[in-house]
């Protein structure tokens, strides 16, 4: 497994992730908007953990703060934006960008459909955020920015291995196996990236979560066990 951690990803960082009761939402932090931040409203749960920065052409901006109990986490502001050589990538051809940019994959899925993708320059600052990220090189990074930097889009296709064993993934991120379940809201948008979220388990569900425990997160949902551990729960999107 390779993982490309930084120094400062330590176990206080990685606490800070794992918080029980949070709900985290994934943003595509690619185009430079804002990140959501999570909900604190369930009862007894901690604040919302802010959303990730976003990335503009050639800079990241800092995740926002996460809200207290009862209140909603204010979301990353986004990077500053910027041109691109335009240049497209990826797709089946495997066309490559510049040693000095990334490709950005609109869908988040490293063109595994021949969808290509658009040079940009790589971020030359990112926040100290560690949000583990996949990207699609198949190495971990702290967050967006940071795979980005180093000159690879995130990943949605589960090509990665968890940085912990505690954790399994959830769209370009992962979620806390023993407190919280994935949820993917499917996209109804050619070429949009579906939406996933880390949402917490039911404490009716005791220490055995499973797809029965859970309350109805949305009409006509699926659930499903995921591979070493994880609930997924799909949502139609509309």
């Amino acid at each position: 497994m390779r993982l490309a951690l930084h120094g400062w990803l330590g176990a206080a960082s990685l606490s800070l992730f794992l918080l029980g009761g949070c709900a985290l939402s994934f943003v595509d932090s690619n185009s430079g908007s804002n990140g959501s931040g999570g909900s604190g409203e369930n009862t007894g749960g901690s604040g919302g953990m802010g959303g990730g920065g976003g990335c503009g052409a050639d800079s990241c901006g800092q995740g926002g703060g996460g809200g207290s109990t009862a209140s909603t986490g204010v979301g990353g502001m986004g990077g500053g934006g910027g041109g691109s050589s335009g240049k497209p990538c990826g797709g089946f051809a495997g066309t490559v960008c510049g040693p000095d940019e990334w490709c950005d994959f609109q869908n988040d899925r490293c063109g595994d459909t021949d969808l290509t993708g658009i040079c940009k320059p790589r971020p030359s600052a990112c926040p100290d955020a560690y949000f583990p990220t996949c990207a699609c090189n198949g190495m971990v990074y702290g967050n967006a920015c940071d795979a980005a930097a180093a000159g690879s889009d995130v990943s949605d296709l589960g090509n990665c291995e968890p940085p912990s064993d505690k954790l399994f993934p959830c769209g370009h991120n992962f979620c806390d196996e023993a407190t919280q379940y994935c949820q993917k809201t499917t996209s109804d948008v050619v070429n949009e990236p579906d939406s996933f979220q880390c949402a917490p388990i039911p404490a009716a569900c005791g220490g055995a979560p499973n797809c029965a425990c859970l309350n109805d997160p949305c009409a006509q949902f699926s659930c499903d066990s995921v591979s070493g551990g994880g609930i997924l729960v799909t949502c139609p999107g509309g």
